[in-house]
């Protein structure tokens, strides 16, 4: 760390998109944000923010404050680790923003643990802690190995492995925690709007009908939802993503082994599009991975105050 970083206490990072480090600040004239106030007024159909949570999050953002668990301070040891993961992926970044962007992920790391712990599926970061928990999986890894039971993964872990796996599951976790809770009856209507704006997402092909011609003689075929699945695995794996793609009149050529050349017409697809009640356990889902964990995460940055050692 700096030594300018060592003399002050970082403050909250400004909002952004969970999970992008790098700020860029953008600079505008008073004329020109006057402009663009009024174009989205005009055109209030163009805006993303229009799926934004409400900001009460079922609560979660006061009881974290409530409780304290916000706020901690960071060792030199931990400030350093992270440090090390960020420039993982930015090894052409200046001093200065690889100082950013490490303040902004100690940030994002400790409020997305805080609302792990809220919801009781994870305990509290620190880095001295996650090499105690490292140390245990290890051990338990190098016991399943010596009496021969079935473990999934690398024999060990090291840091940054360790660390990657359980961070990159830690949303599943509070997402499945969410469901539970029946979270989807409390934004039922903030995700009715994302689901109307994004319906076409929610589609799936039920079947296909396409003319198949090999060395002179056609056959015409249906598959269906299971048929297309199953092509994944067997000899016809090639032509599953030509059919999914579900492109009225293309054609397909290829070769069978031992067979000859094969021609292949889509003549119909019969594409499904449920009702907001049909998808609705998908479209929250997705609402809550993209916009309310996202935004959840923010807000607790926006609370939280973390002392930098």
């Amino acid at each position: 760390m700096s030594k300018k970083q060592k003399s002050r206490t970082p403050k909250a990072p400004k909002k952004t998109n969970t999970r992008k480090m790098l700020i860029t600040g953008i600079a505008s004239s008073s004329c020109l944000v006057c402009l663009i106030l009024l174009f989205l007024l005009v055109w209030p159909g163009i805006l993303i923010d229009k799926y934004q949570p409400d900001g009460t999050y079922m609560g979660i953002p006061d009881a974290l404050v409530q409780s304290k668990t916000l706020n901690r301070r960071v060792s030199k040891s931990e400030y350093a680790f992270i440090m090390r993961q960020v420039k993982r992926d930015n090894y052409d970044a200046t001093a200065e923003e690889l100082d950013e962007m490490t303040v902004r992920f100690i940030y994002e790391i400790n409020a997305r643990y805080a609302i792990g712990y809220q919801l009781g599926v994870s305990g509290l970061f620190t880095y001295e802690d996650m090499q105690v928990a490292l140390a245990e999986e290890n051990a338990d890894r190098a016991r399943m190995k010596a009496t021969g039971e079935v473990f999934y993964g690398p024999e060990s872990f090291d840091e940054s492995t360790f660390f990657t796996s359980q961070y990159a599951n830690l949303d599943n976790l509070i997402v499945n925690e969410l469901h539970s809770r029946n979270v989807g009856d409390t934004i039922q209507e903030e995700v009715r709007v994302y689901f109307e704006g994004r319906r076409e997402r929610y589609n799936y092909l039920e079947s296909v009908t396409y003319e198949e011609t090999i060395n002179g003689h056609t056959e015409v075929k249906t598959a269906g939802r299971g048929d297309l699945r199953a092509m994944g695995f067997n000899e016809d794996h090639e032509l599953q993503p030509f059919l999914l793609e579900a492109v009225i009149g293309s054609v397909y050529e290829d070769e069978l082994l031992d067979i000859g050349p094969r021609t292949v017409t889509l003549l119909s697809a019969d594409i499904f599009e449920p009702t907001f009640e049909e998808a609705s356990f998908s479209a929250t889902n997705d609402y809550l991975y993209l916009y309310y964990i996202p935004g959840l995460i923010d807000r607790s940055i926006e609370l939280t105050r973390l002392r930098f050692s």
